[in-house]
């Protein structure tokens, strides 16, 4: 039975420190992984490019925007079900087990929930926090949303707390970047896969944006 590991957090809470600390051990990001780097993640996105552009498309299809402080109506669709499902069938083909993050799919939890279902994939979810005021702070200082960000990280938080979806395992980013070991440790064991250490000269300090 396949496994899908979904990332799930406020936008610029470390979901891409996470995620790549999750391929470390042993979680496919699928066939088409973004190799952007820049000065917001100078070790890149680690997201699936495919996956995310369709995300994308669903969300400006539904005319929602990232960066909001009300809550949208969840995307629930057939047509937009079949199409992620045949976008997992093409990234994820052969992965027993993988991961994707994105914070949009707070947006789609019907969708995505069923789409994964008909993909034949068990859904765990990794629950990533971060201190409000510094994931704030990295949303306003970036080029995405000024002074947006507490009223955006509310709005994600709220949807992260309704999502309902068991297996989940909670994770605070600032445990990651100051205890990597111990705390991907815990990851592994709720995966079932292999600590690797390399996830402690992958992630350092340097990953923290608040400005």
């Amino acid at each position: 039975m396949k496994t899908c590991i979904l990332i799930l957090c406020s936008p610029r809470s470390g979901s891409s420190c996470l995620a790549g600390c999750v391929n470390l051990c042993g979680a496919s990001l699928g066939k088409n992984v973004t190799q952007v780097k820049d000065k917001h993640n100078s070790k890149g996105y680690f997201e699936n490019q495919k996956l995310l552009r369709t995300h994308q498309n669903i969300i400006n299809n539904n005319n929602i925007p990232m960066f909001a402080s009300d809550i949208p109506t969840q995307v629930d669709s057939q047509e937009t079900r079949e199409l992620l499902c045949k976008v997992f069938e093409n990234q994820f083909e052969g992965d027993e087990l993988f991961a994707i993050k994105d914070p949009r799919i707070l947006f789609m939890k019907p969708t995505y929930l069923g789409a994964l279902s008909d993909y034949g994939a068990n859904v765990k979810v990794l629950a990533l926090r971060r201190k409000p005021e510094h994931s704030a702070a990295s949303i306003d200082a970036g080029p995405w949303a000024k002074n947006k960000g507490l009223a955006s990280h509310s709005r994600y938080t709220q949807l992260l707390n309704e999502f309902g979806v068991e297996p989940k395992l909670e994770v605070q980013f600032e445990d990651l970047i100051s205890n990597p070991k111990g705390t991907m440790q815990k990851v592994c064991e709720f995966m079932g896969t292999q600590y690797n250490p390399e996830v402690e000269s992958f992630v350092d300090k340097g990953m923290v944006h608040q400005k």
